[in-house]
């Protein structure tokens, strides 16, 4: 089952702004610790806490990758580990928010923290990339070659 045109929609609107806070959080994380304002990085986090899981939700409705398990049900084992991928970069995210909610009066934001955020980041890209993949290298073999 594929997604409704409205949820097509809604889907890459969750896209765009989850690409957009991302480039905010890497913006923000990169400031000096004395520029950076931690306050505007939880508002960042916060809203990246309340799109991922809609988008995640968009994404499974009808069936994870259904599409393409359809066309290639030897792919379930991978399309289940990027499933249960979501829940883990929720988890991490939803983490990190509370500890960065737990310095906010600190000066200078944990190094500690600075390195798991991007480390978030990179894993967080690196999944999309992965699902992206997965897509088109399972379509180009259903489509294959011709003769």
């Amino acid at each position: 089952m594929s997604l409704s045109v409205a949820s097509q929609e809604l889907l890459l609107g969750y896209s765009k702004l989850e690409y957009l806070l991302l480039g905010d959080l890497r913006s923000v994380l990169d400031e000096s610790d004395d520029a950076r304002d931690n306050k505007w990085l939880l508002a960042i986090l916060d809203s990246l806490v309340d799109t991922l899981p809609r988008e995640f939700e968009l994404r499974e409705e009808g069936g994870y990758m259904c599409e393409l398990l359809d066309r290639q049900p030897f792919l379930a084992g991978t399309v289940d580990v990027l499933q249960a991928e979501h829940t883990r970069l929720f988890i991490m995210l939803a983490d990190l928010r509370a500890r960065v909610a737990n310095s906010t009066h600190a000066v200078a934001l944990a190094d500690q923290i600075k390195m798991e955020l991007h480390s978030w980041m990179q894993f967080l890209r690196h999944h999309n990339r992965r699902e992206r993949t997965l897509y088109q290298s399972a379509f180009n073999l259903d489509v294959g070659v011709g003769d």
